[in-house]
């Protein structure tokens, strides 16, 4: 007969495995949002050589979608295209890419003044867009007792 500390060590190896496999296989779309439906279940298993029993008891509720707003910044290669595409020609796009990219990588950062710094920093802290989203509601167990 195995001690009650054994057996405590291998129903929490049965239930970490069981929640590694649920998590894996659970597909939400299947779970109806706003329900809550009462569980019992016995599980009976094997842990190394010890055999585990489990009865399970509760009910599982699964909460409503909620709405939140995704804020994003621009991508950057997008942003620096537009710039780019202010110059007012082919030439002087590519002096100033090429003359950037030597700069950088001499591993001195980027030369610029700190007034611009300043500047750009305020307009790309303003610089935000936001999508709708919908989050799918928490799915929770309560047990009995």
């Amino acid at each position: 007969m195995p001690s009650k500390i054994e057996q405590i060590k291998r129903t929490s190896i049965l239930l970490a495995a069981l929640g590694q496999y649920a998590a894996k296989s659970v597909n939400r779309s299947h779970l109806v949002d706003g329900s809550s439906t009462p569980i019992t279940a016995e599980v009976t298993g094997t842990v190394g050589r010890g055999r585990v029993e489990l009865s399970v008891a509760g009910t599982l509720s699964v909460g409503s979608p909620s709405k939140y707003a995704r804020s994003s910044a621009p991508p950057t290669d997008q942003l620096v295209a537009c710039l780019l595409a202010e110059l007012p020609s082919d030439t002087d796009r590519a002096r100033v890419m090429t003359r950037l990219a030597k700069q950088f990588a001499k591993g001195g950062g980027l030369p610029c003044d700190a007034k611009a710094l300043k500047a750009a920093k305020v307009w790309l802290a303003g610089m935000r867009s936001t999508t709708p989203q919908t989050r799918a509601g928490t799915v929770s167990f309560a047990p009995e007792g």
